[in-house]
């Protein structure tokens, strides 16, 4: 009986070993004959378009915000609307509402009077969201706090290509600001040119035309709501495009004159004025020029250091020329006057030997003397140069000038030179004179211990 008992458990074990190996190899060979049921794949929804919000009185006399957009995409499950409201402590957008899927409007009723809130509506499925943009309405029945601090400057004084303008935000239920221009050579009437989102702060126009030059650019700036829009406190603020500044001023120099030469950038200047002074301060007007580009400026003091200053005149407005140019010059050393020589003065009754020396002493040092006034003269026509820079302060002298002799006043080495032959001529010359005067001197002497010995 035992012996039947374990035969069947046995019979059993033997039957489940062969039954788990057939599954074992029957499995997986089904397994790769099925086709593997793939999973579609999701896209992000497109985001929706054209979002507007109204402010508005319902019929329980609330105030609420009514959103409307367009359904872009065709996939998505449902739609999602963010808010941030002005003057929070946290500028974040918390999601107020959802919306079913092909919805396009929605009604915010949890809004406050004089509040300004921020929304955007984003489609999505359950690959993730697509955002709309900003869009800002106000819930207010008052006008927006007016900007102040309105300020306006060009990149470049020479080639501007764009205004900057700037200002203080002073308003918390605005829904942006929109900024007008005019031209004071055009039309009398502003024009829009931009309209800004709500806390904007800066604008940069960069909308120049290329001949601006004697004109201005006229802005304004206004803060609106649905309301009303307001002004800013500074109210118009022109920016001045002034005459092009002449270039490349230059000036030849000598030691009484000056020829002052420059470059006419400008189309519209009435005339040019040259400026000069000698201390880079105090310039007076000393020329118009009408439309020259050059000027002679002659009864100079030698020596001396000159400022000159060059300007693009407009009359219609004296605040439109142009910006001041600057050079500065110093006249050469005047011409050296000629040497006087110490000729030896003639003694009457002098001997024959003395009096043919004396001549050709004088002789001698009318030649050096001579020699002395052509290098020096020599010397003085070198130095009448051309002396050319400019300088963008007027207080600080340009040192251009080369020669030796205009910028130091120290004799060269050949004038030392003729110098010390001329002196040396001199000194021989007068040790002749002395020794011809002691001869005489002598002679006399002898004669009249003659005359006395006859007379005794």
């Amino acid at each position: 009986m035992k012996t039947r008992t374990r035969i069947k458990w046995l019979s059993a074990a033997v039957l489940l070993l062969v039954v788990a190996a057939v599954l074992n190899f029957t499995i997986p060979a089904v397994s790769k004959l099925t086709p593997a049921i793939s999973t579609p794949l999701i896209v992000f929804p497109k985001a929706p378009a054209e979002l507007t919000a109204a402010a508005g009185i319902n019929l329980a006399m609330n105030w609420q915000v009514k959103l409307d957009w367009k359904d872009n995409s065709g996939n998505e499950t449902s739609f999602k609307i963010y808010r941030m409201t002005s003057g929070a402590s946290l500028k974040i957008y918390t999601a107020i509402g959802t919306v079913a899927a092909n919805t396009t409007t929605y009604t915010d009723l949890d809004v406050d009077l004089g509040k300004t809130y921020f929304y955007y509506v984003a489609s999505a499925n359950s690959a993730g969201e697509s955002k709309s943009e900003v869009i800002s309405s106000a819930v207010t029945d008052s006008a927006p706090k007016p900007p102040t601090d309105l300020t306006a400057a060009k990149d470049s004084e020479t080639e501007p290509t764009k205004v900057t303008i700037t200002w203080n935000d002073k308003s918390d239920n605005e829904n942006g600001f929109k900024i007008y221009r005019r031209d004071s050579a055009g039309s009398t009437s502003f024009k829009l040119i931009k309209t800004l989102n709500a806390n904007s702060e800066t604008f940069a126009d960069s909308e120049i035309s290329p001949d601006l030059e004697g004109r201005y650019y006229i802005y304004r700036l206004f803060a609106f709501n649905d309301i009303d829009e307001t002004t800013s406190v500074t109210g118009e603020y022109p920016v001045p495009f002034r005459l092009k500044a002449p270039t490349g001023l230059n000036t030849a120099i000598t030691s009484t004159t000056a020829d002052l030469t420059w470059k006419d950038n400008s189309a519209k200047e009435s005339y040019y004025a040259v400026y000069r002074c000698t201390d880079g301060v105090n310039y007076q007007l000393i020329a118009g020029t009408g439309h020259e580009v050059s000027y002679h400026d002659a009864n100079l003091m030698p020596n001396t250091l000159y400022y000159y200053a060059v300007v693009a005149v407009f009359e219609a407005d004296s605040n439109l020329g142009s910006q001041k140019v600057f050079v500065t010059a110093k006249t050469a050393l005047a011409s050296s006057s000629p040497v006087s020589s110490g000729s030896g003065s003639s003694l009457s009754g002098s001997s024959g030997a003395a009096s043919s020396k004396a001549p050709s002493s004088a002789a001698s040092t009318a030649s050096a003397a001579s020699a002395t006034k052509s290098a020096v003269s020599s010397k003085a026509k070198s130095s009448e140069q051309t002396v050319s820079a400019v300088s963008e302060n007027p207080g600080e002298p340009v040192d251009a000038i080369t020669s030796d002799s205009v910028t130091s006043g120290v004799l060269s080495q050949e004038e030392r030179s003729v110098t010390a032959t001329i002196a040396e001529t001199v000194r021989q010359n007068a040790l002749l004179i002395i020794g011809a005067a002691v001869i005489i001197l002598l002679v006399v002497v002898i004669i009249l211990l003659s005359i006395k010995r006859r007379q005794k």
